[in-house]
């Protein structure tokens, strides 16, 4: 018994001698190298090819969550996102299936496009001139009628949101434009004074950044879409091309959540009923989608100023710059 015990406390000091050698020290360090060496590699795939083994959304750094696209609600208990974007294709592929040269305006009147460029949908109509004349906070924004690539507001100002123990993740400051911070301000403060709170989850947009969020759309597009021509066009109509979008003109507003659960909140029927006292207008109804060439977006607001009383009587807001366009004749 005696050898035998000694035999084993032989055997497992040769173990530990052979752990804490300088050989094993090595082999372990090798490990580490090669690990981390690793996942350096894989870290440098995923930004280089989009690829992630995680939600894209929830994945994405917190500037770009606010811009999560409409396919996804923020709240696991809300399947109103599923539906939405059902509606959604439906209502869209009964627009494209179905064209027509005759638009009905509010007020019971209808036009017909004289040119092959204003043929289709009011979203294809050249809005140039109607641009060049009207109040800067009435132009038309959109894929046809694009901003200058250098434009930029007169002034940017941070407005700052509340803490929210509902919204963890919304972020502390967005940047908006000077010309309608004073208003957004008021708007959000009333709100607040009738206990309901509303956050803003989005503004002023610089072309480089609505650029990588559209490259960001068109990856996530091309993993289902191969042909790349079909797969940008399916991701300009969830995120514009810079340029293209409100948010680079500094005139919209996205509020939080921004996704089809911001439309069961109390902010979001607050807005809707009062917003236009203050300026604002929903500019994505479902109405208005074969107008406007945008999804149904019930979070984004945009600002018309004094303009709004009229605004909010028809249909969208090229609706009603084709009106004004017919009364000067």
């Amino acid at each position: 018994m005696k050898k035998y015990k000694y035999l084993k406390e032989t055997r497992l000091i040769k173990i530990k001698k052979f752990l804490f050698s300088f050989t094993m020290q090595v082999i372990l360090f090798s490990v580490l190298i090669v690990s981390f060496l690793a996942l350096c590699i894989f870290l440098f795939y995923q930004k280089l090819t989009g690829f992630s083994t995680f939600n894209p959304i929830d994945n994405v750094p917190n500037i770009l969550r606010e811009e999560r696209v409409v396919e996804t609600s923020s709240s696991v208990d809300d399947d109103s996102s599923i539906d939405e974007k059902k509606d959604s294709k439906d209502i869209r592929k009964n627009i494209d299936s179905n064209p027509t040269k005759e638009e009905k305006v509010s007020d019971g009147s209808s036009f017909l496009y004289d040119s092959k460029k204003n043929e289709g949908n009011l979203c294809d109509y050249d809005f140039s001139e109607w641009n060049k004349t009207c109040p800067p906070e009435l132009r038309v924004v959109n894929g046809s009628n694009p901003i200058p690539k250098d434009f930029k507001p007169k002034s940017l100002k941070k407005f700052s949101n509340r803490k929210s123990d509902k919204y963890k993740d919304v972020r502390n400051s967005v940047e908006v434009s000077g010309e309608v911070y004073d208003s957004l301000t008021k708007m959000v403060n009333d709100a607040l004074k009738e206990g309901v709170e509303v956050f803003v989850g989005s503004g002023y947009r610089s072309f480089d950044y609505q650029n990588n969020l559209f490259q960001r759309k068109l990856k996530e597009v091309l993993k289902n879409e191969k042909n790349r021509e079909k797969a940008t066009k399916i991701a300009s109509k969830r995120v514009a091309k810079p340029g293209q979008s409100e948010h680079n003109y500094g005139l919209a507003i996205d509020f939080y959540p921004i996704d089809y659960s911001f439309e069961k909140t109390s902010g979001c029927k607050w807005l809707l009923e009062n917003a236009w006292k203050y300026g604002w207008v929903l500019r994505y109804t479902r109405e208005n989608m074969k107008d406007t060439g945008v999804d149904y977006e019930p979070w984004h607001f945009r600002y018309v100023g004094d303009y709004a009383g009229e605004v909010k009587n028809y249909k969208s807001l090229e609706e009603y710059a084709v009106a004004k366009i017919k009364q000067r004749g």
